[in-house]
């Protein structure tokens, strides 16, 4: 059988088209399928780790995260290792559709929290020295060229580029709200041409990051994480003691571990959920090695019968993961090495395609090169509206509404929360520092301007602490 690499030189040489656009859907078919096969056996069984442990410990599992894993043994159970007719095929791309989008409501839920924690981490971290004996022995002078060293004795544009908005976020905040909204404006600029889509995802994050957005079911879901929220929310910052200060640090900790381990099922659950989209959508079409598949599919279905057993993983499953290492990654780089072509050939040969009825299996290739990419939570439909250029009357509109709603959101929070989200916002618009004097100019103004001694400490110390972590 000819091999990927061949086929694709062929079809850029326009040669054999019929016969190569089968042969090249048919070697990324397999390929997809025998990763997410494989891939989806690996993972089930530290996935079931996972969920048992956290079940088993004193917090336990929101009811909806026990309903996602419910639903995908149930369509586990129901498709894997049988054959399917057509309309059962499109009953279960249904259900698996539903279940993604129910974990990407869950997601942007819990990363609501994410950025709402870190808010609130970022200002107690700068209160700690409040309760410390304060000696501040490194000049504003000496400690700028410490930095303006550190950030610049990498030759690697992109790496210096990451140390710059890392430091920047933990340098103290001292920026006027005028010079911020300028950023933030010129930030979106950067943006004019590009299409409204990205304008749409930045904004939302920008949102989030502000706490700005509360997904429904925060409360109702995780109400010992709302309720440290609504707990932080109502500190007066100013006058707060010792005492206070350790409990809350100490409750913010374990919040915030609760929070991670649930943000790691989830993403376990959702590759799980990916790779078994994948599994579903290419079974139909897939010609495949039947030893591997059969091992592959007695692992999952072992797996899936320990949820309802709650038992531990049989010793006996080893065996079965020797004979499946080494198959993802080989498969993954040639599914890779041909999805770059799936959209230009669904471009450039859409009449042939069509004429030779591949054109369902093409759409798959790319709905499912959509689902083996990083973006574990990516969308699979786009609108026309999506791609539509955005240009400066649309970004300037955008930035009109988005900047009266920060600017009343700021408003209303307390000095030290302010500047914590103004500080975690132009981490994530585009770098506004474009020259060294810029950069230089930025520290020394940033610590110069920064008279509350336990702040500055305690920025000193993250900023050790960074440069001494990378």
């Amino acid at each position: 059988m000819t091999d990927i690499y061949t086929i694709m030189k062929r079809l850029k040489k326009g040669k054999d088209i019929e016969a190569n656009l089968s042969s090249f859907s048919n070697h990324m078919m397999n390929n997809a399928n025998r990763l997410s096969h494989s891939r989806f056996a690996l993972n089930y069984p530290t996935f079931y780790e996972i969920y048992t442990e956290l079940k088993e410990s004193e917090e336990g599992i929101p009811a909806t995260v026990d309903q996602a894993v419910n639903e995908l043994n149930r369509i586990v159970k129901k498709y894997i290792g049988t054959a399917f007719s057509g309309e059962q095929l499109e009953q279960s791309i249904a259900d698996i559709e539903q279940l993604r989008t129910q974990n990407i409501a869950a997601m942007k839920l819990l990363t609501a929290y994410t950025d709402c924690y870190t808010i609130y981490e970022y200002v107690l971290n700068r209160l700690e020295y409040r309760f410390k004996e304060i000696k501040l022995e490194t000049s504003d002078e000496d400690l700028k060229t410490e930095i303006l060293n550190y950030l610049t004795i990498d030759n690697d544009k992109s790496i210096r580029q990451i140390k710059t908005v890392k430091m920047i976020e933990q340098l103290p905040m001292r920026m006027t709200r005028s010079k911020f909204l300028q950023i933030l404006q010129d930030g979106l600029t950067v943006y004019i041409g590009s299409e409204k889509q990205s304008v749409k995802d930045l904004i939302y994050m920008l949102r989030t990051a502000a706490m700005m957005e509360q997904p429904e079911g925060m409360q109702e879901l995780y109400p010992n994480l709302y309720g440290m929220m609504i707990r932080l929310s109502e500190v007066d910052f100013k006058t707060l003691t010792k005492e206070q200060y350790e409990v809350l640090a100490n409750d913010l900790k374990a919040a915030s571990d609760l929070l991670n381990h649930n943000i790691d099922l989830y993403m376990t659950l959702e590759e799980l959920t990916n790779d078994l989209y994948v599994i579903l959508l290419s079974t139909p079409y897939a010609i495949v090695d039947l030893d591997e598949k059969q091992n592959c599919e007695a692992i999952i279905q072992e797996v899936c019968e320990l949820f309802e057993s709650k038992e531990t993983i049989p010793d006996a499953l080893a065996e079965r993961f020797e004979k499946i290492e080494g198959i993802q990654e080989q498969c993954s780089d040639v599914f890779h090495a041909g999805e770059s072509m799936i959209e230009e050939l669904q471009t450039s040969y859409k009449n042939i395609i069509e004429g030779i009825m591949l054109d369902k299996i093409y759409c798959s290739l790319e709905r499912m090169s959509k689902l083996l990419s990083t973006s574990l939570y990516i969308e699979l439909e786009s609108s026309i509206t999506d791609h539509v250029e955005a240009d400066r009357d649309y970004i300037m509109q955008t930035y009109a509404q988005f900047s009266l709603e920060l600017k009343e959101h700021l408003k209303k929070q307390q000095k030290a929360v302010s500047r914590a989200i103004m500080a975690k916002l132009i981490t994530l618009l585009p770098m506004f520092l474009r020259t060294y004097q810029e950069l230089e100019t930025y520290i020394e103004v940033s610590l110069s301007s920064c008279s509350d001694q336990a702040e500055k400490a305690a920025c000193i110390e993250l900023i050790r602490q960074l440069m001494a972590d990378i």
